[in-house]
């Protein structure tokens, strides 16, 4: 749970633990000066993390094959950097 209390701010970030998991989301209120109680906590709002951006392209890769046709076996080397 994170309190905030920036009452210039309109939004505020936080950091978030696991990737791709579904977070649900509430809010509730105070007066700035003090007085009065805190509001009922809002209802949730689920929410997934979707800023995570795929690679434009694949990792540059080589391979090397070896093969022995007597046996009919290959062995391929992946190399990627």
């Amino acid at each position: 749970m994170y309190e905030v209390y920036d009452a210039k701010s309109k939004s505020v970030s936080l950091p978030v633990p696991d990737l791709c998991a579904v977070y649900a989301v509430q809010v509730r209120c105070k007066r700035l000066d003090g007085l009065g109680y805190w509001s009922n906590w809002s209802n949730p709002a689920y929410t997934v993390v979707m800023d995570i951006k795929v690679p434009m392209r694949g990792p540059e890769f080589w391979r090397i094959i070896n093969g022995d046709t007597m046996k009919n076996e290959k062995n391929v080397t992946l190399l990627w950097k």
